[in-house]
């Protein structure tokens, strides 16, 4: 299920601190249009689970 994300992230788009997950990011992007600006922002963590192999 795909949908529209952008009134959550325009909801929240005031906050200093944000974590993200890798999936939740991928998610943004293909769902939000335009990305907004985070104005505020202070920090961003970006959790990324994945494994990489060589």
């Amino acid at each position: 299920m795909v949908g529209n994300a952008t009134d959550l992230i325009m909801g929240i788009r005031n906050v200093k601190t944000l974590y993200l997950s890798d999936n939740t990011l991928e998610v943004l992007a293909f769902c939000c249009e335009p990305m907004p600006v985070f104005d505020n922002l202070i920090q961003l963590t970006v959790k990324n689970d994945r494994t990489l192999q060589i």
